[in-house]
């Protein structure tokens, strides 16, 4: 399952799976594979509605924008990744003493 930390998209028409999986950096099956999850079922370069792509983001925590101008795509993507632990404050290294 493809998830996202709510990065923005922004996508040119006419937007396509093929579109939409170079736009995030994925594959086109992994894009298929949301799309049927949410009963949206189209071939890779059949155009999707709307809904269905704002759905799409829903799903996998992406807020697509529609470049109605025409321009050059932008992207900001930035997966999920655990963030790293730090220590806690009453666990400090204890300094080893010197002979």
């Amino acid at each position: 399952m493809l998830q996202f930390n709510k990065p923005t998209v922004y996508l040119q028409r006419p937007i396509t799976v093929l579109s939409i999986g170079n736009s995030l950096g994925v594959e086109f099956y992994e894009v298929m594979a949301e799309l049927i999850g949410l009963e949206v079922f189209v071939s890779p370069p059949e155009e999707l509605e709307d809904t269905e792509v704002m759905s799409l983001g829903e799903r996998i925590g992406v807020d697509f924008i529609f470049d109605e101008e025409g321009g050059t795509s932008k992207k900001t993507i930035r997966p999920i990744t655990p963030s790293p632990r730090l220590p806690s404050a009453d666990h400090q290294e204890q300094p080893t003493p010197s002979e």
